[in-house]
C-alpha cells in the first residue's frame, strides 16, 4: 500500500515541481560555498577526465532532502590548460559547466578516481557520459538509460561494471538506487581530494 502511494506521489505534478525546481533553488542565506580561489585552483590541478566528484552544501534545502553525505554527483569530462569541464545531470537534463564556477556553490567535495578504469576505458566511460545530451533527469530514480539522475551519471558509462559498489534500496520502494555514499565507500576508488 505504501509503495503504491509513493509511486503515485512520484508521478504527480506537485512532486516533479518540488524535486525539479524548489529543492534545487531554495537556499538558506549563505549562497556560496567556502572554497577559496587558491583551493579551487589546487583541486582543479588534481583532476582528470573520468574523476567522480561528490559534493554537498548543508545550506541548500536539497542536501537535507537527499539521504547520505552527498547531495550531488558529477564527472570530469574534459580538461584543458584553460579549464576543466564537468558533466552533470540537473533538472534540465545533462549539461556541462566549468569546474571553477560549479564548485563555488558547495562546501564539501570528494574527488574519486576509479582504480579499475585504465586510460582507454576511462575515455569510453567519458564518451558515454558526454552522449547523454538530450537525456532527461530521472526524478523517479530508476536505474537505466532512459532518464538519468546525478549519481547514476557517474556509473552509467561503466559498461563492464569495473567499479564495484553496493547499491542501496530506495526508502519506501523496493528498488535499487545509487547514491554518493555507494560510490565513496567502494574499494575500487582512490580518494584524490577530500574536504
Amino acid at each position: 500500500m505504501l509503495q503504491r502511494f509513493i509511486f503515485w506521489f512520484m508521478s504527480t505534478w506537485f512532486y516533479k515541481r518540488i524535486c525539479c525546481w524548489v529543492v534545487r533553488t531554495i537556499r538558506l542565506p549563505i549562497l556560496r560555498g567556502r572554497f577559496s580561489a587558491d583551493e579551487i585552483r589546487h583541486i582543479e590541478s588534481l583532476l582528470r577526465p573520468g574523476d567522480i566528484l561528490l559534493v554537498n552544501n548543508p545550506w541548500k534545502l536539497q542536501s537535507w532532502m537527499i539521504p547520505g553525505r552527498y547531495e550531488h554527483g558529477a564527472m570530469v569530462v574534459d580538461k584543458t590548460v584553460a579549464e576543466t569541464e564537468i558533466g552533470e545531470m540537473t533538472a534540465e537534463g545533462y549539461g556541462t559547466v566549468e569546474f571553477k564556477e560549479w564548485l563555488r556553490q558547495y562546501t564539501t567535495i570528494v574527488v574519486l578516481r576509479v582504480k579499475t578504469w585504465d586510460t582507454e576505458y576511462t575515455e569510453q566511460v567519458v564518451h558515454v557520459v558526454q552522449s547523454l545530451v538530450g537525456t532527461p533527469y530521472d526524478d523517479q530514480f530508476v536505474l537505466g538509460p532512459e532518464a538519468v539522475y546525478c549519481f547514476e551519471l557517474c556509473v552509467i558509462g561503466d559498461i563492464d561494471n569495473r567499479l564495484e559498489f553496493k547499491p542501496k534500496k530506495l526508502v519506501g520502494l523496493e528498488r535499487l538506487y545509487v547514491d554518493g555514499d555507494c560510490l565513496a565507500d567502494s574499494h575500487d576508488v582512490e580518494v584524490i581530494y577530500k574536504r
